[in-house]
């Protein structure tokens, strides 16, 4: 059983904003993904798991969140026809890159991963693994890496 709701991190921004998330929950182990969409406590309807209507462009964030809604179900959708056993990471990938690609980018991955840590505010953490991918980077002299 797979479960996917979207939430709000609990950590605030310097603007009082929270990140809204997508949190993705398989055999009690559970996956955040960043949306990038930013909402004041206030203005977050939590039962529903949307904008409020009194949110100025809530109409159009709402129909973003259904979007990434609709592409989550689809991606576990996908999975359950092929019959796949998929790991939350392989979701991820698939949800972060589409399943055209048979290859993924390390580089490109872990940038997006960073980008989520920051959204989420753990800037340290993310310092760090930038870090490690500029030494990463610089030991493989490519600009490209791939990972299956």
């Amino acid at each position: 059983m797979v479960s996917i709701k979207l939430k709000l991190k609990t950590k605030v921004n310097a603007e009082g904003e929270h990140s809204i998330v997508l949190q993705v929950l398989k055999d009690r182990q559970k996956k955040i993904i960043a949306t990038g969409l930013l909402v004041k406590k206030e203005r977050w309807d939590d039962k529903e798991h949307c904008f409020k209507t009194r949110h100025p462009n809530a109409m159009h964030n709402n129909r973003l969140l259904d979007s990434i809604k609709s592409k989550a179900r689809n991606i576990i959708s996908e999975f359950e026809i092929d019959d796949i056993d998929f790991t939350l990471n392989e979701f991820e990938n698939r949800f972060r890159f589409g399943s055209k690609r048979s290859k993924i980018d390390l580089f490109e991955f872990w940038d997006s991963v960073v980008s989520d840590l920051e959204l989420s505010g753990r800037t340290g953490y993310a310092r760090n693994n930038r870090d490690t991918i500029r030494s990463l980077r610089k030991f493989h002299k490519k600009s490209v890496l791939h990972m299956r």
